[in-house]
């Protein structure tokens, strides 16, 4: 049966308690939030919080899979694709480069309808979804919520290129754990440090073009026998 809506300010609890856990953690540490601190927050009583999740860290998990945008990593590999098929400048580059603005929209639904890569970025709630990436990278997470995030980035990065980690060539593997680690020192150092700079930005950069190429390169596996 479907669990009931706890509506206040048109938000249901779970909705509420999820926007609390993030008001929370930006002004302090995950270590130090709690089920009754959440709760004081919201209004809502211990009961509306153990019906929607069994602990913290549980609460945890579901932000963190809430957070990443499912599609993003597909539509990178697409505009990676688009830019080294534009490079080279042939008639088979730029068709397909066609090929990648025709396909660009065809997985799943990204958030706000967005359908390339541009459109995401763009999207407030992509905006919003960043912001919390961020912070679950900062200062004021923990290793344990941190796991959480890189084993969940790495999922929906491996997903998107059609590989698993444990059949990868060493070499190839170095270079899906030199990006990932990358990123995710990247994303750290923008909230910490107060770095104001979007994905978007990023993702125009030289290093950031390589660094995709680099990955999408994985989709084409070496042998597993290859070595550093």
């Amino acid at each position: 049966m479907a669990r009931p809506a706890y509506r206040g300010a048109d938000q249901t609890a779970r909705e509420k308690l999820i926007d609390a856990f993030w008001e929370s953690l930006e002004k302090g540490t995950f270590a130090k939030l709690t089920v009754s601190g959440i709760c004081a927050q919201t209004g809502l009583n211990r009961n509306s919080f153990y019906y929607h999740f069994e602990d913290m860290d549980d609460l945890a998990r579901t932000v963190v899979e809430d957070t990443l945008e499912q599609d993003l990593p597909a539509l990178m590999i697409a505009q990676a694709s688009k830019d080294a098929a534009a490079d080279k400048g042939t008639e088979a580059g730029k068709g397909a480069a066609a090929d990648v603005d025709a396909n660009a929209g065809t997985g799943a639904d990204t958030n706000a309808g967005a359908s390339t890569l541009a459109e995401t970025l763009d999207s407030p709630l992509y905006a919003r979804e960043f912001e919390h990436v961020c912070l679950i990278a900062s200062a004021n997470s923990t290793p344990a919520l941190q796991s959480m995030l890189k084993a969940a980035l790495s999922k929906i990065w491996c997903n998107a290129l059609g590989i698993e980690l444990g059949r990868l060539a060493k070499e190839d593997r170095v270079i899906f754990e030199f990006c990932l680690g990358g990123v995710f020192s990247l994303l750290a150092f923008r909230h910490d440090a107060g770095f104001d700079i979007s994905m978007g930005a990023m993702l125009k950069t030289d290093f950031a073009r390589k660094m995709l190429a680099s990955v999408e390169s994985l989709s084409t596996p070496r042998a597993s026998g290859s070595s550093l």
